[in-house]
Protein backbone atom coordinates (compact mmCIF):
# COMPACT_ATOMS: atom_id res chain seq x y z
CA UNK A 1 0.00 0.00 0.00
CA UNK A 2 1.18 3.37 -0.86
CA UNK A 3 0.78 6.75 1.82
CA UNK A 4 -1.36 9.51 0.49
CA UNK A 5 0.09 13.03 1.20
CA UNK A 6 -2.29 12.87 4.18
CA UNK A 7 -1.12 9.56 5.80
CA UNK A 8 -4.33 7.55 4.53
CA UNK A 9 -3.13 4.19 2.40
CA UNK A 10 -4.19 3.36 -1.01
CA UNK A 11 -3.61 0.45 -2.93
CA UNK A 12 -1.10 0.67 -5.45
CA UNK A 13 -1.84 1.28 -9.01
CA UNK A 14 -0.15 -0.83 -11.78
CA UNK A 15 0.57 1.16 -14.86
CA UNK A 16 0.96 -0.43 -18.29
CA UNK A 17 3.93 0.58 -20.30
CA UNK A 18 2.54 2.19 -23.36
CA UNK A 19 3.45 -0.70 -26.60
CA UNK A 20 3.62 -3.23 -23.77
CA UNK A 21 0.86 -6.41 -23.60
CA UNK A 22 -1.74 -6.08 -21.45
CA UNK A 23 -1.96 -9.53 -20.54
CA UNK A 24 1.35 -10.94 -20.81
CA UNK A 25 1.04 -14.07 -17.86
CA UNK A 26 0.51 -17.42 -17.89
CA UNK A 27 -3.16 -16.96 -16.27
CA UNK A 28 -4.70 -15.41 -19.17
CA UNK A 29 -6.27 -18.03 -21.97
CA UNK A 30 -3.82 -19.31 -24.24
CA UNK A 31 -5.94 -17.70 -27.62
CA UNK A 32 -4.92 -14.05 -25.70
CA UNK A 33 -1.61 -15.30 -24.92
CA UNK A 34 -1.41 -16.07 -28.85
CA UNK A 35 -2.75 -12.60 -30.27
CA UNK A 36 -0.59 -11.18 -27.93
CA UNK A 37 2.33 -12.17 -29.73
CA UNK A 38 0.84 -9.82 -32.88
CA UNK A 39 1.27 -6.30 -33.09
CA UNK A 40 -1.33 -3.96 -30.81
CA UNK A 41 -2.28 -2.26 -34.35
CA UNK A 42 -2.46 -5.51 -36.38
CA UNK A 43 -5.03 -7.05 -33.42
CA UNK A 44 -7.32 -3.95 -33.80
CA UNK A 45 -6.97 -3.93 -37.12
CA UNK A 46 -8.59 -7.45 -38.05
CA UNK A 47 -11.09 -6.59 -35.42
CA UNK A 48 -12.20 -3.73 -36.89
CA UNK A 49 -12.68 -5.99 -40.68
CA UNK A 50 -13.99 -8.28 -38.92
CA UNK A 51 -17.10 -6.35 -37.10
CA UNK A 52 -17.55 -4.64 -40.39
CA UNK A 53 -17.68 -7.90 -42.38
CA UNK A 54 -20.50 -8.89 -39.34
CA UNK A 55 -22.71 -5.50 -39.41
CA UNK A 56 -22.59 -6.05 -43.46
CA UNK A 57 -23.66 -9.56 -43.22
CA UNK A 58 -26.38 -8.68 -40.93
CA UNK A 59 -27.54 -6.02 -42.85
CA UNK A 60 -27.94 -7.96 -45.83
CA UNK A 61 -29.71 -10.71 -43.70
CA UNK A 62 -32.20 -7.95 -42.56
CA UNK A 63 -32.86 -6.47 -46.35
CA UNK A 64 -33.74 -10.30 -46.94
CA UNK A 65 -35.99 -10.64 -44.24
CA UNK A 66 -38.09 -7.56 -45.04
CA UNK A 67 -38.33 -8.52 -48.80
CA UNK A 68 -39.38 -12.43 -47.32
CA UNK A 69 -42.26 -11.33 -44.74
CA UNK A 70 -44.49 -10.42 -46.98
CA UNK A 71 -44.05 -13.07 -49.22
CA UNK A 72 -44.47 -15.33 -46.30
CA UNK A 73 -47.77 -13.24 -44.90
CA UNK A 74 -49.39 -13.76 -48.64
CA UNK A 75 -48.39 -17.77 -48.32
CA UNK A 76 -49.69 -18.32 -45.09
CA UNK A 77 -52.55 -15.65 -45.72
CA UNK A 78 -53.55 -17.74 -48.86
CA UNK A 79 -53.25 -21.38 -47.16
CA UNK A 80 -55.81 -19.81 -44.51
CA UNK A 81 -57.89 -18.81 -46.96
CA UNK A 82 -58.20 -22.06 -48.90
CA UNK A 83 -57.89 -24.27 -45.48
CA UNK A 84 -61.43 -21.73 -44.51
CA UNK A 85 -63.46 -22.22 -47.81
CA UNK A 86 -62.15 -26.23 -47.27
CA UNK A 87 -63.68 -26.38 -44.01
Amino acid sequence: MEQTSHGAARPAVRRARVGAPLMHDDSSPTWLQTIAAYPPWLVITCVAVAAAALLWLAGRLLARTVELIPAAVFVIGGAAVVWWLLR
